[in-house]
């Protein structure tokens, strides 16, 4: 990536703590483009988040930027300094060996989006009720079986349904694209994301279900599907037709 440069007039010449001082603005504006730079691509990809990575980004970029700027002043550019505002051209390079590796395949580095076949299967068994009830595992519902932050007697329109619906549907997205190691069919991709949406973040990454598809063992985790049918210490019909549906979606 190229360096973003914004420029800034600079009285000339310089004293020498002067140029030291801009020398290190422009590193430090550097390393800040590298730091969002890397928050970027980290949420793109769904990523687990980690600070060697963070420390690559501010060390390559903060001294690349000060090189930019020792490079312009011995040009003769002083009057026009340059600041680095999205990272060296090298920014790019990990500071250490391994530290940008990823542990998933070269084709899972792009975030997979849910489908429509996953997304029907998701508001067809979610149902959509506009006023909060209680659900089968005794917590306060409203929507497309949205949870986070329900009370009783809470009323919502259609439009805010579908608001919680696209967030909700985009954190199961973010953890199946983080926790799985494997490569995924679409149709397996919805299936998992309607299963996660269901059963939550927090029980699918400790799935046994996950557990086994990483290790290569798709027929396996397919099973595991039809364990994830009770509620409140009961089988419920509504949940085997769902899980049922995920299975055979994973499977197609």
């Amino acid at each position: 990536m190229g360096v973003l440069m914004m420029i800034f007039t600079l009285p000339k010449p310089l004293p020498d703590n002067d140029r030291v001082f801009s020398w290190l603005v422009v590193g430090g504006f550097s390393a800040w483009g590298g730091i969002v730079r890397y928050l970027m691509e980290n949420r793109a990809s769904g990523k687990a988040f980690s600070w060697h990575e963070v420390l690559s980004q501010v060390v390559i970029s903060g001294f690349t930027g000060f090189l930019a700027g020792v490079y312009g002043y011995e040009q003769g550019y002083s009057e026009f300094m340059v600041m680095g505002g999205g990272g060296g051209a090298i920014s790019a390079i990990p500071f250490c060996p391994g530290c940008q590796r990823s542990d998933k395949p070269a084709n899972l580095e792009v975030a997979m989006k849910t489908g429509m076949n996953g997304l029907h299967l998701i508001t067809e068994y979610e149902g959509l009720r506009l006023q909060a009830y209680k659900c089968p595992a005794d917590i306060w519902t409203i929507g497309y079986g949205h949870t986070a932050g329900v009370s009783a007697n809470d009323v919502i329109t259609e439009e805010e349904a579908l608001f919680f619906l696209r967030q909700d549907v985009a954190e199961a997205e973010q953890a199946v694209n983080q926790y799985v190691q494997v490569p995924l069919t679409k149709n397996q991709f919805d299936a998992l994301v309607s299963f996660t949406f269901n059963v939550g973040v927090g029980n699918f990454r400790t799935s046994t279900l996950l557990k086994k598809l990483n290790a290569g063992d798709d027929d396996g985790a397919a099973r595991e599907f039809g364990r994830w049918i009770h509620a409140g210490g009961k089988t419920l019909p509504g949940l085997v037709r769902r899980r049922e549906a995920e299975r055979a979606l994973f499977l197609k």
